[in-house]
């Protein structure tokens, strides 16, 4: 996830942006860029907490 939108985006880059109805469930204050090509696994004991969830309707 990258803090606003890099150029070039990528084939593989999602973009959330902040005019999306669902945005506000993100929590995330700007629009963003989601790094499909940089997903990794992590343990869950790992995971401190979350910001917010992405909706399929933002995803679709």
């Amino acid at each position: 996830m990258s803090s606003g939108i890099t150029k070039p985006v990528k084939e593989t880059d999602y973009v959330l942006e902040t005019n999306h109805p669902d945005f506000g469930d993100t929590g995330l204050k700007k629009c963003s860029t989601l790094k499909i090509d940089k997903l990794v696994t992590i343990e869950k004991r790992i995971v401190v907490g979350e910001i917010g969830r992405v909706s399929n309707s933002i995803l679709l």
